[in-house]
């Protein structure tokens, strides 16, 4: 298959090297025969490349182009870029005429050319040479930032703000001035463009009006004019547009007295939303600090702007624009109360007393987890069930406490404790619950966990003293102290002998424990009863009362005067010794005792 080349040769061109690097051409043809070889030269290996090449590289395809062909409104400082389907190079030859890019006004007036040669891109300048007296084109190297191939496969270029407003432009590029990195043929070069119509755009006007963001109609949050708002809610403003924080100017939180709360962009108070369209002001972590107070807001200029245009928000100056007023204060109690007294078996005494008229609402639960307020009001536990005990009820007055009585029941019964949850709730129009209390009832019966002797021990050393010990602290009816009336201890004779003590009380721990010491002492190989009376917890339990079974130990000594035998009263001094009592067999004896099974 054959082909036809079609090759373009310039003549009359003469360069010369120049200082600083540069490429100098004049209008002059030198018509010397060492040129003309040259360009022979040149000539013939221009064909012969073309020759060898065979078939035809590929050539870069645009595939987009910013600012796209037609824009209008481009900002001056519009960086363009014309991305191919390829990477891509300057031209890597010396000068050509269609090595060019150009950006022209409407008007074909170029704004600015660069050539693409040597594999780089330049502007070139025209003096006046005297010597030569010609006009001489000289040629500079463009720095990277204003024009450059990125990523491999773009075409920058940045005239940093040297577009005029409303001005038609449009770009064209010679056929020899893009190349793609895979070859040097101009098979390779980019086809370009010379119409005015394939790459052009409008820059925006230099005073065009813009609207600045606004706050759409119920975009506030509280709404103006605002009642009963929560002391920790989301203050929130809802615009029109997406919005951005602008400079370091602020937002104010005031109250009418004067006390003034300033926020800055960025604070953690202050957010905008996800959406972008809500400038968002948190309080729940600190709360405003006044109830049923007035406040306003007021936001400096600039404190958020639109995020497409720049145009700052121009704020909220006037008092009244938004205000609100924050929530009355919830119920409080009075120091000390909640508290309850007088329990017994069967049940206790309830003392409210709060700051605000109202009603109280309480539940008696077995477990700890306090239920809701509104769980409360409506008789249940935290699970949602019916508590054990419900009431409630209404406070007419706040000179004083209010008290009630509850009962017991068969589903609170001894043996455990449980938990007491109540909530005040305040009358008038803005009705609320205060804080929840819980209060522990103890239903727990006192026990005597040990005593010394323990029951029915036979070997209490008769000069020890007695001591009982109680699961819990324990005093007496009514909350007196203990004393001996609520003990007694008596010799196992007939009749019986009353044993006088003395007693003291020690609380260990959370445990009361009592020492009872006979003044007289006690007898050995004696049975004795120790009574321990009622006593009762500190919630009012009572104990059942009990009784403990000892004897003294008494101890018998062996002689072994008459032989070896355990069973001979002899050996004893004449008394055998008491099964399961204390023995004493001293040393240096000649008969000791032979125990066989």
């Amino acid at each position: 298959m054959s082909r036809t080349i079609k090759v373009i040769i310039v003549l009359g061109i003469t360069s010369r090297e120049m200082g600083m690097g540069c490429v100098v051409s004049n209008s002059k043809t030198e018509k010397s025969e060492a040129m003309k070889k040259h360009i022979l030269k040149v000539w013939l290996v221009m064909v012969m490349s073309l020759m060898a090449g065979g078939v035809w590289g590929q050539a870069p395809v645009v595939v987009s182009m910013s600012p796209v062909n037609g824009a209008g409104e481009v900002p001056v400082d519009k960086v363009l870029r014309l991305e191919f389907d390829m990477d891509v190079t300057p031209r890597g030859g010396k000068y050509l005429s269609d090595g060019y890019i150009s950006i022209n006004l409407n008007d074909a007036s170029s704004v600015i050319t660069f050539w693409s040669f040597n594999g780089k891109f330049h502007t070139k300048e025209v003096y006046y040479d005297e010597e030569e007296e010609d006009d001489v084109e000289v040629y500079f190297e463009v720095d990277s930032d204003i024009i450059a191939i990125e990523n491999g496969n773009i075409l920058r270029i940045n005239l940093s703000d040297n577009f005029e407003y409303e001005q038609s432009y449009y770009v064209t590029i010679g056929n020899r001035a893009i190349y793609s990195t895979q070859g040097t043929a101009a098979s390779y070069a980019f086809a370009g463009f010379a119409s005015s119509t394939f790459w052009r755009f409008t820059t925006k006007s230099e005073f065009s009006p813009v609207d600045p963001p606004f706050i759409i109609e119920n975009g506030y949050f509280p709404t103006p004019g605002a009642t009963e708002v929560a002391c920790d809610t989301e203050l929130r403003l809802t615009f029109n547009e997406a919005i951005e924080f602008g400079d370091l100017n602020a937002l104010f939180l005031i109250h009418r007295n004067g006390s003034v709360r300033p926020l800055l962009p960025g604070s953690e108070e202050v957010s905008i939303s996800v959406n972008e369209l809500e400038l968002i002001v948190d309080l729940s972590e600190s709360p405003l600090t006044k109830y049923n107070t007035d406040y306003y807001v007021l936001i400096e200029s600039g404190f958020v702007k639109s995020k497409a245009t720049g145009v700052d928000f121009p704020g909220i100056s006037n008092a009244t624009e938004w205000t609100f007023t924050t929530e009355t204060a919830p119920p409080a109690w009075v120091d000390g109360y909640p508290n309850i007294s007088n329990q017994t078996v069967d049940d206790f005494q309830l003392d409210v007393w709060a700051d605000v008229t109202g009603a109280f609402y309480g539940v008696l639960t077995q477990s700890s987890t306090q239920p809701t307020a509104e769980q409360i009001a409506q008789g249940q536990n935290s699970g949602g069930s019916a508590a054990r005990i419900a009431f409630n009820q209404v406070v007419n007055s706040i000179e004083t406490f209010s008290s009630i009585g509850v009962d017991f029941n068969d589903q609170t019964l001894w043996g455990q404790s449980y938990f007491l949850h109540l909530v005040y709730r305040s009358g008038g129009t803005y009705p609320k619950y205060g804080e929840i209390k819980t209060i522990e009832i103890d239903r727990i019966i006192p026990t005597v966990e040990k005593t010394y002797p323990a029951n029915n021990s036979m070997v209490f050393p008769a000069p020890d003293a007695i001591e009982i010990t109680f699961s819990e602290l324990v005093v007496g009816t009514d909350g007196e102290a203990l004393s001996d009336a609520y003990f007694s201890l008596v010799q196992n004779s007939d009749p019986e002998v009353p044993i006088p003590f003395v007693i003291s009380i020690v609380a260990d721990g959370e445990r009361t424990v009592i020492t009872l010491t006979p003044t007289g002492g006690l007898v050995d190989n004696t049975a004795y009863t120790l009574t321990i009376k009622t006593v009762y917890d500190l919630s009012g339990n009572s104990s059942a009362a009990s009784t403990i079974y000892f004897e003294t130990d008494g101890i018998a000594q062996w002689t072994g005067t008459h032989d070896s035998n355990w069973n001979e009263p002899d050996n004893w001094g004449g008394t055998l010794p008491v099964d399961g009592k204390s023995v004493l067999i001293p040393g240096s004896l000649t008969n000791y005792p032979l125990i066989t099974s």
